[in-house]
């Protein structure tokens, strides 16, 4: 019977492993920024400008400013990325539906939406995904 308890909680936390709105890799050349059902981009950190956390609350919204995109990324606790974001340690950002939230680790960041938009043609208009 322990066995298959140690089966389960395997699963899960590999499970909860994928959920995650955030993930590392440093020495990566680029951002990957991908919505739940919409469009994927990778951003490469040459062009990254900055990053700017646009208040103090724990769900204040950080903005990503690149040479040709401006990503904003709405959710909870997303001032634990600014050191990541300052040495180009980010992999992946991506948004998940409200129900996935209550699976992650207190604390963690949560991405509930993100919006990109171009910065080359300031006539399009930015692509918005909600969960």
């Amino acid at each position: 019977m322990s066995s298959l308890h140690e089966k389960v909680a395997q699963r899960r936390a590999a499970e909860a492993a994928e959920l995650r709105c955030v993930s590392t890799q440093p020495g990566g050349s680029g951002l990957m920024v991908c919505q739940w059902l919409g469009e994927s981009w990778v951003l490469p950190w040459s062009q990254f400008v900055s990053a700017r956390l646009c208040g103090s609350d724990a769900d204040a919204p950080l903005e990503l400013s690149f040479a040709n995109y401006l990503v904003t990324v709405t959710g909870e606790n997303l001032h634990l990325l600014l050191d990541d974001l300052a040495g180009a340690r980010l992999g992946c950002l991506r948004d998940l539906p409200t129900p996935y939230r209550l699976r992650m680790p207190d604390g963690a960041p949560y991405i509930a939406r993100i919006d990109v938009g171009s910065l080359a043609d300031p006539s399009a208009a930015k692509t918005r995904v909600s969960s």
